[in-house]
């Protein structure tokens, strides 16, 4: 067993972090307690790189340097094993890719990835915005722990694309549990150690003085405010509930929809009302937001762009699978303006100046036009399906000769 959790950690380390490892176990003898220390610092310090790019490059380039380290590793691996130069490669690429997948998990590790795949799904069995922040944060470090466990499971399996590995699946998977298991260990205690600082930071930014406290957790009157993120994760009659301190945090935005560090001693702000002849206004009362079907918070001045997405009805009245996977481009699920598609999003913008993308959506459309005309020239959509792209791509090229 011993042998086995060593062969592990190895496999956690970079190919130089992994000869260092060696030679400090080798002599110092490090074993139990110590040698589990060690693994999770290596495992620190090895992200500490991606980490600093995707901060240099504004989160675009820490995946890709991720993927390209993680395929190299594996190449060299499979090189010194034996393996001609095209194994290798393939080799590095497809462990290359695991290594990236696997990450998008959680968001176990601060400054890489904001949220992940199983954050959707386990949030929901909060019933609060701080509940569900505390759930976060258990499966981010939990899903760590996960990601590096499947990759030691896929890696067994990819690793006998050149090491003449010839047990059966199965044999293959039992015995690679130790490592595996090891490594899930690994990873959920690292990703612990790497989000204490922050937690740390949060927790002395919520007791510096001036902060307003949390009226559950202080038992007076000044009320909990709330980040835009918090906010839009909240049901509509969470929303109700806590207007009045939602109108509050939303003074208090910056432009992140964070809240400030130095918050007023009173713990109140001035809101400006909404003018009842406002779009916000049409029923008597001062509506500063509206929370669209799927929970995002729009100003009050947009309601009127708030509109049902047709993605799934349009998806599911189409044969075509080419024209099923393009509507699925135009129309996203998490768009609430207008009618969910790229046409609406463009008048939005248009209208309003306030663009829902980094670029904005009109070039997404001038690409689109051309794949729709390419699959309408092709002479193999049915009646029905010529119709549904007949008026997509009317509704594209109407929408982009709109004037704002």
């Amino acid at each position: 067993m011993a042998a086995e959790l060593s062969g592990a950690a190895d496999g956690l380390r970079s190919t130089r972090a992994a000869e260092y490892g060696r030679d400090i176990d080798e002599r110092y003898g490090a074993t139990g307690l110590w040698k589990l220390g060690g693994d999770v610092a290596a495992g620190a310090g090895q992200m500490l790189p991606t980490i600093g790019i995707n901060a240099v490059t504004g989160g675009t380039m820490g995946m890709p340097w991720l993927f390209s380290s993680a395929a190299g590793n594996a190449a060299a691996q499979a090189r010194a094993g034996g393996a001609d130069e095209e194994t290798a490669f393939l080799y590095g690429i497809l462990s290359g890719g695991v290594e990236a997948a696997t990450e998008r998990i959680s968001a176990g590790i601060p400054g890489l990835n904001k949220t992940g795949l199983l954050d959707d799904v386990l949030s929901r069995v909060a019933s609060s915005p701080t509940g569900r922040g505390a759930v976060k944060k258990l499966v981010d470090v939990l899903g760590e722990g996960a990601e590096e466990y499947i990759s030691e499971i896929a890696g067994a399996y990819l690793a006998r694309l050149w090491n003449g590995d010839e047990r059966g699946a199965w044999q293959t998977f039992v015995e690679t549990q130790p490592d595996a298991l090891y490594a899930g260990l690994v990873g959920t205690l690292t990703s612990a150690v790497m989000n204490l600082p922050g937690e740390a930071y949060a927790l002395a930014r919520k007791n510096k003085p001036g902060a307003v406290p949390d009226a559950q957790q202080s038992g007076n009157s000044v009320p909990r405010l709330f980040t835009r993120d918090e906010v839009q994760g909240m049901s509509a009659g969470e929303v109700s509930e806590n207007y009045d301190a939602i109108r509050e945090s939303m003074g208090l935005w910056d432009k992140d929809g964070e809240l400030p560090e130095n918050m007023p001693e009173s713990g109140t702000v001035d809101v400006p009302a909404v003018d009842s002849e406002s779009p916000a206004g049409d029923n008597g009362e001062n509506i500063d937001f509206y929370v669209a079907p799927n929970g995002k918070v729009l100003p009050a001045e947009y309601k009127g762009w708030i509109g049902t997405n047709r993605r799934e009805s349009l998806i599911n009245s189409v044969d075509d699978a080419r024209l099923r996977k393009m509507i699925g481009e135009v129309y996203r699920p998490s768009s609430v303006i207008g009618d969910g598609g790229t046409a609406d999003s463009i008048r939005f913008e248009r209208k309003t100046g306030r663009l829902l993308s980094k670029s904005g959506h009109s070039q997404k459309a001038q690409n689109m036009l051309v794949y729709f005309q390419k699959l309408k020239d092709s002479g193999n959509l049915s009646d029905k399906d010529l119709k549904v792209v007949t008026e997509l791509l009317n509704d594209l090229r109407k929408a982009l000769e709109e004037k704002g």
